[in-house]
């Protein structure tokens, strides 16, 4: 049976999964030269009031998303079984929103192409809430009832 939202989860999460594991990449690149540490941003984290916090939240946020991305592809098919896809999905918005939030104030957003980035970095995890969400709440089908 094909559950609600179940495509919307797919996309998503294969988004997750490539963005995730091209953010470990580059984290794994910066910790090797000087000059990708300064190209991604690590040097930045490493200057910051509280380096070791920062240089965590730069691994952990990655695992987070692959593993929202892999969770999703394992569940997206099972009616009602995305209520930890659904939560993981809430978690990488909020900090997508955190992080847009920071390049605009920042004022790092100066043109349109910034501006459609901060678009689909916020696009992404409302599609997969949204596809978590259907599946979650899907109705259960007649032939489940007891």
């Amino acid at each position: 049976m094909k559950t609600r939202g179940h495509i919307l989860v797919k996309i998503s999460s294969v988004v997750f999964i490539l963005y995730g594991a091209a953010a470990l990449l580059a984290f794994v690149l910066s910790l090797m030269s000087a000059e990708a540490a300064e190209e991604y941003g690590l040097a930045d984290r490493l200057a910051s009031p509280y380096p070791i916090l920062s240089v965590m939240f730069a691994v952990l946020v990655p695992l987070l998303f692959v593993a929202a991305g892999a969770l999703g592809m394992l569940r997206a098919d099972r009616p009602n079984s995305m209520g930890l896809c659904f939560g993981l999905g809430i978690a990488i918005l909020l900090i997508s929103i955190g992080d847009v939030l920071d390049l605009v104030l920042s004022g790092l957003v100066l043109n349109i192409a910034e501006i459609g980035t901060c678009v689909l970095v916020l696009l992404v995890p409302v599609i997969y809430v949204i596809g978590a969400w259907r599946n979650w709440r899907q109705p259960k089908s007649p032939s489940a009832r007891p």
